[in-house]
């Protein structure tokens, strides 16, 4: 789970669209930047479904010092690995169990290298009780640093990604596990089939407690690195603090060690030795980009101007209808439990005159405030949005002029990050679509605009195979008047036409910032879209 999320933020974003010129300013509209709604507080968005009854954390099981090394492979390709290392330490006076955990991933993103980087450190009681942790991670060209301690019944996170240290606080209890939760407690006790079990655990890259279900089903010829075994497969499930869940498969041995994990994407890790794990033939070969382009079987002309287009949306094995997010630019018609009507709408502070904004989608106080990716107190942040903004006094102006400025200003088109934050972003100039987003984002913020980033899927035309196809993206959305409008810095256009699919959006507050991507693991590979209606 802590290496699925940051590969689905690589998954997206063709070097087409920054191609796109940006149109002159042709807007009108008069609205005062400052008349927009009253900001809410912020609320969950969606009902907790996951289990409430858990198995408490154990101790870790093993007495001697532990190194694992584990393969990591997507599509059957190797992307990179993961090391653990486990001993007992000393410190003051007491004995504790310290976790040293290293992740390195590596792919190509339409032709061009991308490397995910990941140290954990974290210290347990010998009960099995998480004391601290320190996480560096390797998002974008500055290390994101996440620093944590348990007090009595809050969790205490700091985190620092390219500007000022944010500290927050999450609910935590003698039913939380660490890093390692699941792993103690299939070798401490292991299951049977038919066996079922809840845990709660804090779960790498998103430092942030999910629930998991276990669920043994039957020992079965299992293909690893090098033969076929007889191990038990454990269906799992892990629900998130908003709700989202993901599912997954595990395989163990008799004593509970687990050998082999499946995970969505078709990503698997495997059990190795440390120089199968360290063998760099082929890695960095595989292109996550060109993998999750799922092509349509006619052209979009113009996708960009597009005032409405009606598309028919079937999920392999669950509901379009749920996978996508209705709201003012998207309607959804459920055709069956498989398939589903999805239309797209150009939206423009005129265009439709009249909306109906859902009360859940109102802004809330988190779409304004400045968070540890979207830093909109930044100086370097708040000096690029008075700048863009000067001479602009209505805020659909103010946001046009917002979004041509960040697609001006990011002129390293590279792709080579996973997700540097607006700071990091306003200071290189370089990034992706995810990199557009975020700093148009902040600079909206910072000139009082609410703002967020949408996830999902973007019309793309290409020279090769498949020609005409949709490609995971990250743009923005801003709150103009009485309204979310889409805007798309990665083309600079004055908002977008019908040719965005929203399957998520999120202001990227802590946890937000990876689990925003969770849709997206629920859909890619078994998507498909047929075009309907283009008007």
């Amino acid at each position: 789970m802590g290496i699925v999320l940051p590969i689905l933020m690589m998954a997206g974003c063709s070097p087409v669209l920054s191609d796109t010129p940006a149109p002159r300013d042709t807007t009108t509209d008069a609205t005062p930047s400052r008349d927009v709604s009253p900001i809410e507080v912020a609320r969950p968005s969606r009902q907790r479904l996951a289990p409430t009854k858990f198995t408490p954390p154990v101790g870790c099981p093993f007495k001697e010092k532990r190194d694992v090394w584990e393969v990591c492979t997507m599509q059957g390709k190797r992307i990179g690995y993961a090391h653990t290392r486990i001993d007992r330490v000393t410190k003051d006076n007491r004995t504790f169990v310290r976790l040293q955990r290293y992740s390195h991933i590596k792919v190509m993103r339409s032709s061009q290298t991308t490397e995910l980087r990941s140290k954990l450190i974290s210290l347990e009681t010998l009960e099995g009780r998480l004391v601290s942790f320190t996480e560096v991670q390797q998002l974008g060209p500055t290390p994101t640093r996440v620093q944590g301690h348990v007090d009595n019944d809050q969790l205490v996170v700091e985190r620092t990604s390219g500007g000022p240290t944010r500290t927050a606080t999450l609910p935590w209890s003698n039913s939380d596990g660490g890093y390692q939760a699941i792993e103690y407690s299939l070798a401490g006790k292991p299951m049977k089939p038919g066996e079922s079990r809840n845990l709660r655990v804090l779960v790498p890259n998103l430092n942030e407690t999910v629930t998991v279900r276990l669920v043994a089903r039957h020992v079965e010829p299992t293909q690893l690195l090098h033969g076929s075994h007889q191990l038990l497969r454990i269906d799992n499930r892990t629900w998130f603090a908003d709700g989202q869940a993901i599912d997954g498969t595990i395989w163990v041995d008799k004593k509970g060690e687990i050998l082999k994990t499946d995970a969505s994407m078709q990503q698997q890790t495997f059990r190795c030795s440390r120089e199968e794990a360290l063998d760099e033939t082929d890695l960095g070969k595989f292109d996550i980009g060109l993998s999750s382009l799922l092509a349509i079987d006619r052209p979009i002309p113009n996708p960009h101007d597009t005032r409405r287009i009606r598309y028919r949306v079937s999920l392999a094995d669950g509901d379009p209808a749920a996978a996508f997010v209705a709201g003012t630019s998207q309607r959804i018609k459920s055709l069956g439990t498989k398939s589903a009507e999805l239309t797209v709408l150009a939206i423009r502070p005129d265009q439709p005159k009249e909306i109906q904004l859902a009360e859940a989608d109102r802004p809330t106080i988190d779409d304004i405030n400045p968070n540890s990716l979207v830093q909109s107190d930044d100086p370097r942040v708040r000096t690029l949005a008075e700048k863009a903004t000067q001479g602009k006094t209505d805020a659909w102006s103010q946001a046009v002029a917002l979004e041509r400025y960040v697609h001006d200003a990011v002129r390293n088109k590279t792709f080579s990050h996973a997700l540097a934050s607006a700071a990091e972003v306003a200071e290189t100039g370089e990034g992706d679509c995810t990199e557009h987003a975020v700093l148009l984002a902040a600079m909206a913020r910072a000139v009082g605009l609410p703002a967020r980033v949408a996830i999902g899927l973007v019309y793309l035309e290409q020279p090769q195979e498949p020609r005409h196809a949709f490609g995971y993206h990250m743009w923005t959305e801003i709150y103009v008047r009485d309204r979310w409008i889409p805007m798309d810095a990665t083309l600079g256009r004055g908002g977008i036409g019908a040719a965005h699919l929203r399957l998520a959006h999120s202001n990227l507050k802590d946890a937000n910032a990876m689990s925003s991507f969770l849709p997206v693991v629920n859909v890619m590979g078994r998507l498909k879209i047929k075009v309907l209606e283009i008007k």
